[in-house]
């Protein structure tokens, strides 16, 4: 490309090279409420492993099934999950690659109609003239559910600002290689 007193050169490839995107699988697995599952991502991601070594927890599980589509990831010391009703919903799971995740509640936190179209080893989301495909990580998610307590020997309300002030001020004091906090929680004298 030359112009008056400035020239530059760009490499380029074949077009032939390009990768074809995935034909769109005919089935719909489910019509979303974007702003609602790219939320739900957001709430989820944080907890997915970090290291690449094991890809099925470096990912968001993702399942549909009877009246709801549930989120779920862990690094195996964190577990979030986020559950949004849905009334028409076929049966489905998958493991979402992090990065997608991203992507995804990055494109289409916006949008009011999310379609998600999948296929054996690969996902669509669609909407708002926005495509985004992906393949899935192959691999089996834990069974994090039975981990998940049925039933608790305590329960307790605390105030929300009071925890948030307090995990901020020990923030600072944490050292950067562990960040962890030690709760004590002292029931009978209404005290954590």
């Amino acid at each position: 490309i030359a112009t008056k007193g400035f020239a530059a050169q760009f490499p380029i490839g074949e077009a032939d090279d390009f990768p074809l995107l995935p034909t769109p699988p005919q089935t719909q697995a489910a019509t979303l409420d974007g702003q609602k599952f790219c939320r739900a991502l957001l709430r989820t991601i944080f907890a997915a492993a970090r290291d690449e070594a094991r890809p099925e927890i470096h990912s968001i599980f993702v399942r549909g099934e009877e009246g709801q589509v549930r989120l779920a990831a862990t690094d195996s010391f964190r577990l979030a999950e986020q559950i949004i009703p849905l009334s028409d919903v076929s049966d489905f799971s998958f493991l979402l690659p992090v990065v997608c995740a991203q992507e995804v509640s990055r494109l289409f936190s916006d949008k009011e109609k999310l379609e998600l179209l999948r296929e054996e080893n690969y996902v669509v989301f669609q909407g708002g003239g926005v495509y985004v495909s992906s393949r899935l990580v192959d691999g089996s998610y834990p069974d994090y559910q039975q981990i998940v307590p049925t039933s608790f020997a305590a329960t307790g309300i605390v105030r929300r600002e009071e925890l948030l002030r307090a995990l901020k001020i020990l923030s600072v004091f944490l050292p950067r290689d562990s960040r962890r906090v030690l709760l004590k929680i002292k029931p009978q004298k209404g005290l954590l």
